[in-house]
């Protein structure tokens, strides 16, 4: 396909956070709630030889990943009805917004808790954006049972859940003497991503400044699912190991004990980090918790028409300040940790259709026949899904698979995508890494994890059914390498 003949459709949205599905909404409606949404139904693990043999070794894959994070979860997170203590399980600041990474990780999070046999249903309690807690005494997921599971906000999930402060004080108001703390068993789990540090700050810094301290000085033990660790400036590293410290030791009080607080890592380099960071607090690798959910078949979801409407090459690529590909439209809104945000008004179409449009007569060159590249192309991001399948729901539902089966090969540099990818049948994908190289780290922590071959899948295209890329020419070729496999 020569130059002057290439076509390729750009997909655009103006979708921003929650206030941008008013643009799929009618007058009066409202996008749904979390609980409201529902995310995709998972299929069976296929046996060997029922199934493309990359979805038979992803199957396997998936299977080792979800087994590592369970028996690494069950030593923090007893059964609920497990010996004379009360228990209460806290999940702090869980994805309720419209970022569908995030929201991944919070729905694997409510499905291992249930796998753990914790009730982690978000219909457990009442939920409102106009009550607070303040001035109650008994949490309000307070059921018959003996076991609780709550959720609180500082920032990611806004005010659909009660703020973590009113949380806190009402149940340190409950363990108040010895004799009820000996009765109760209190477990805080801080929601996993990407955000620790200084390229998603507000996070963070809610995390730092607000959490530890309350959370210790009631008595609470701390986990925190799998993150990425990432400073842009040393010096607010440095301020906040000393800050973390500093909040740790006043909620201990003085207390001589093991450390309650537990942090796990979604990439090998960040565990090293934080050990030299944070030596007084334990630390663990675990892969990133979004494994837990799948695995799906897109076939479940995508009509035989749309089948039919697929391109070779559907470029997935995110338009924030983590992107190595394209430049920013706008500063990101850095309340999430996947800059899902960015769309506040209308991208520069031209300047990013000229963009991909070089990277691919670049590889057509590289290919030594423009004539032989035949190839078709479209360029999306996660909002656009909204108006593509006429849906109101921005949270992660089957709309996210029916995206990424809209290309033959997927190109991404979002890491979720890449996960959802891997755990949706064969789907093969090319990943180009974000300013942070999490995809790579965290790709390799989670198949290095499942061991049984499964750690060859970034030098054999073929095993896995995908593969990393150093720039968009290069991601181009190599998809059409896969769309050959495929």
């Amino acid at each position: 396909m020569c130059k002057d003949t290439f076509q390729m459709t750009v997909t655009l949205s103006s979708f921003q956070g929650m206030q941008g599905t008013q643009a799929a909404l009618s007058v009066g409606e409202r996008p749904p709630l979390p609980w409201e949404s529902h995310p995709p139904d998972p299929i069976a693990l296929v046996p060997a030889g029922a199934s493309h043999p990359v979805t038979q070794r992803r199957h396997r894959c998936i299977a080792a990943i979800q087994e590592v994070q369970l028996s690494a979860l069950r030593s923090f997170l007893p059964e609920p009805q497990q010996h004379d203590t009360k228990k209460t399980l806290l999940l702090i600041d869980p994805g309720y917004h419209a970022n569908v990474g995030d929201h991944m990780i919070t729905v694997a999070e409510q499905e291992i808790f249930k796998r753990l046999g914790w009730k982690a249903e978000v219909e457990a309690y009442s939920r409102t954006m106009q009550k607070t807690w303040q001035g109650n005494t008994d949490p309000p997921a307070k059921t018959s049972s003996e076991s609780h599971y709550l959720e609180c906000h500082y920032i990611q999930a806004a005010e659909l859940v009660p703020h973590c402060q009113d949380v806190i004080q009402a149940i340190a108001q409950q363990s108040a003497t010895p004799q009820q703390q000996q009765q109760q068993q209190l477990l805080a789990v801080w929601h996993g991503g990407g955000n620790w540090g200084d390229l998603w700050p507000s996070v963070h810094r809610a995390r730092l400044e607000q959490s530890f301290q309350a959370l210790l000085r009631a008595n609470f033990s701390v986990y925190g699912m799998p993150q990425s660790l990432y400073y842009r400036e040393k010096v607010v590293q440095d301020y906040d190991a000393r800050l973390l410290k500093h909040q740790i030791q006043k909620g201990l009080l003085g207390r001589e004990k093991p450390s309650p607080v537990m942090l796990t890592w979604r990439e090998h380099e960040s565990f090293d980090q934080a050990q030299q960071l944070y030596p007084y607090v334990q630390h663990s690798v675990l892969p990133d918790i979004a494994f837990q959910l799948g695995p799906y078949n897109w076939r479940d979801f995508v009509q035989p028409a749309e089948t039919r409407a697929q391109v070779d090459f559907l470029f997935l690529l995110r338009r924030d300040h983590e992107s190595m590909i394209l430049p920013p439209q706008k500063e990101a809104n850095d309340d999430n940790d996947e800059g899902e945000q960015e769309h506040g008004g209308a991208l520069n179409a031209t300047a990013m259709a000229e963009h991909i449009r070089n990277a691919v007569n670049l590889a057509m060159e590289k290919s030594g026949s423009r004539d032989s590249f035949q190839s078709s192309f479209r360029v999306v991001d996660w909002p656009d899904r909204l108006h593509l399948f006429q849906s109101k729901d921005p949270f992660f539902t089957k709309t996210a698979i029916q995206l990424l089966a809209m290309g033959r090969v997927l190109i991404c540099d979002r890491l979720h995508a890449a996960i959802l990818a891997f755990l949706t049948d064969h789907i093969p994908f090319v990943y180009l890494d974000q300013s942070t190289g999490k995809i790579s780290k965290c790709l390799r922590l989670a198949l290095d994890s499942a061991g049984n071959g499964c750690n060859s899948g970034n030098s054999a295209p073929d095993a896995l059914g995908f593969s990393r890329a150093d720039n968009l020419t290069d991601a181009i070729q190599k998809a059409g390498q896969l769309l050959k496999l495929s």
